[in-house]
């Protein structure tokens, strides 16, 4: 009963069956990691943030697979691309101790979750064409479990850690400026937490 209730609460669990069963195998070649760098940096505003040679190579197939079920999704209005998309941003965004396993992971995907979401419509979130209803919960969770991992990083590395700290701040921006309907408050218990500590 606990564990099937935790397996679906957090999905964390899920995550890292899914890394270990369909992305494990995976190798890169250390050409395809240094090409894969030279491109972040190249494409993010800040060299700063950019923390991919941080990930694992079974890490970096499965962010490759959601970039990928993203541009069919939204260059060719694949239907299975959504769906696959879909399940990948509620799999992260359901996640809670792998953020704190894995932050360089979560921080590569609050950038290209961003990326994404500047290519949809402003009305995403209210259009009942968009399918994006299940968007506005999956994105709450996140960001809850997000401001809950970052009470929990005293093992991460500092540069992942401004990353992350960066990555999720532009995140919200870019949903509270960007999208019509969107709104959203730190969790309670994050905020009781932080003026204990001050």
């Amino acid at each position: 009963g606990a564990k099937l209730s935790q397996w679906h609460l957090d999905r964390s669990q899920q995550l890292e069956a899914v890394l270990a069963t369909h992305f494990a195998g995976v190798k890169f070649s250390s050409e395809d990691i240094r090409q894969a760098q030279s491109s972040s940096l190249s494409s993010s505003s800040s060299s700063a943030a950019d923390v991919t040679s941080e990930l694992q190579p079974s890490e970096r197939a499965f962010l490759g697979q959601y970039q990928l079920s993203f541009i069919l999704l939204h260059y060719m209005h694949l239907q299975r691309a959504l769906e696959q998309w879909k399940l990948m941003v509620h799999t992260l965004a359901e996640c809670q101790s792998a953020i704190t396993k894995r932050p360089a992971l979560f921080s590569e995907f609050l950038a290209a979750l961003r990326v994404q979401l500047r290519l949809v419509p402003r009305d995403f979130f209210v259009s009942p064409l968009s399918n994006g209803a299940f968007l506005h919960p999956s994105l709450k969770s996140l960001l809850d479990n997000c401001h809950l991992s970052l009470e929990d990083h005293a093992h991460w590395d500092a540069h992942v850690l401004g990353s992350f700290k960066s990555r999720l701040s532009k995140l919200k921006a870019l949903l509270a400026a960007r999208f019509i309907g969107w709104s959203y408050r730190t969790p309670a218990n994050v905020v009781a937490r932080r003026k204990k500590r001050t």
